[in-house]
């Protein structure tokens, strides 16, 4: 798409764009346990982010419950 508009530092970025394309296309065909790695490291952070969330929640819970409490409601 960036090819479309014509100038030259879009097209210098679509073929960045595809050069690394290209590349993370070999690493994954070449190294097919980085994929699983990788998979793994996902996992991980994707828990983390779910336990973050979690205690935002808790949190957000408390206060409110605290702000009715102490509103009398």
């Amino acid at each position: 798409m960036a090819w479309e508009f014509g100038g030259i530092f879009d097209q210098i970025v679509a073929i960045a764009v595809v050069v690394t394309a290209l590349f993370n296309s070999y690493v994954l065909c070449s190294y097919p346990s980085y994929r699983a790695m990788r998979d793994k490291i996902a996992e991980e952070e994707d828990k983390k982010i779910e336990a973050r969330i979690s205690q935002e929640v808790k949190n957000q819970v408390v206060q409110s419950a605290t702000v009715a409490v102490s509103k009398g409601v």
